[in-house]
């Protein structure tokens, strides 16, 4: 017995910490869900997954040391994955072309989109990031999605809710 207790603990206690992406939802009708979905995204469309691209981001930060002559650089790199979408239909959005960038992370919040796959998309727009210290910073703006964002494969998404985004595109 005391083996068994022994050989849970080590697997426990030496394990990787495990990060999970934790999605708060509102106890809400799912129209209620599909019209406050709709108002936060910055972009909504339907639209065919043409490209999967990698991408690296790097961020480096220098810190000066009050206590002796030896200062701290620190760098740090971001993997995501940068996907490219012909659009067939725009729901919501302005300067938005035939084709949208959007991106994920490639942590547990992160998607994995197929290639080839036709979508329902509802995305946001970033325009600022955390750098290593904290502060936020400005960046270049981007569309990027996550899985606690409202998006499946075209195929999966309901009459009722195509419907409905169609409504509320006609009414912006």
């Amino acid at each position: 017995m005391k083996v068994i207790l022994l050989a849970v603990s080590l697997v426990l206690f030496t394990s990787p910490a495990v990060w999970a992406c934790l999605c708060v939802t509102e106890k809400i009708s799912e129209k209620e869900k599909i019209a406050k979905d709709y108002a936060q995204a910055a972009v909504v469309f339907t639209g065919r997954v043409v490209r999967a691209e990698s991408i690296m981001r790097a961020d480096t930060a220098h810190f000066r040391s009050r206590h002796s002559d030896r200062d701290t650089v620190l760098t740090s790199q971001h993997a995501g994955v940068r996907y490219t979408f012909a659009v067939s239909r725009l729901l919501k959005g302005s300067g938005v072309g035939p084709e949208v960038f959007v991106t994920s992370d490639n942590t547990s919040c992160g998607v994995a989109l197929a290639v080839d796959s036709e979508r329902l998309m509802y995305a946001y727009s970033v325009d600022v990031e955390p750098n290593l210290r904290g502060a936020l910073r400005r960046v270049a703006p981007y569309y990027a999605t996550d899985v606690c964002s409202r998006h499946q494969e075209l195929r999966y998404t309901k009459a009722a809710e195509r419907r409905q985004l169609r409504q509320l595109a006609k009414r912006a």
